[in-house]
């Protein structure tokens, strides 16, 4: 499953026991706002893999079973997790419009110019690999998650066209 964004779903888990030698990989993809029963991901086995992802599930366990998650890398997080792995970083990705569905990230977001390139684009078809001016989200230029922030669409947090405090009252 590549350039996948997964939100607002309902069930156990995103995916669920994988036993018997199955494999999943998950890259590029974006995991938020679903209402869980279990953990994210509930994997069985090491053939689990899931990559340059961003998952927003606040309080729900990230992995079932911490001892082997399988073959994570470049995950921004924030979900229940007690583990340690150089390439899972905790944090919040911000987003443009979580609950009108606009799950593109925000200037300040922290999966922003986070890796290396590699080409190819994003879930909407636009490149990926775009050097975004002022932003450092860890030395590098591509986002994780499903998708890429162009510079044309760089939605800044908090926007606002007029603030005169007349509505607060004195």
């Amino acid at each position: 499953m590549r350039q996948a964004l997964v939100a607002r779903n309902a069930g156990d888990a995103i995916l669920g026991p994988c036993e018997g030698g199955c494999e999943f990989t998950m890259r590029s993809a974006t995991v938020v706002d679903n209402r869980l029963l279990g953990s994210v991901f509930e994997n069985g086995t090491a053939a689990f893999a899931l990559a340059d992802s961003i998952v927003g599930q606040p309080g729900d366990p990230l992995f079932a079973d911490e001892s082997d998650p399988g073959a994570i890398s470049n995950v921004l997080y924030d979900a229940v997790y007690s583990g340690s792995a150089p390439t899972l970083w905790p944090g919040r990705a911000s987003f443009a419009d979580g609950p009108a569905g606009d799950y593109r990230q925000t200037a300040d977001s922290l999966g922003i110019d986070r890796l290396p390139a590699a080409g190819g684009t994003d879930i909407r078809g636009r490149p990926r690999d775009v050097d975004l001016p002022d932003q450092d989200g860890g030395g590098g230029i591509r986002d994780l998650g499903a998708f890429e922030t162009q510079p044309d669409e760089i939605v800044e947090p908090g926007d606002m066209l007029f603030v005169d405090g007349f509505e607060r009252g004195s």
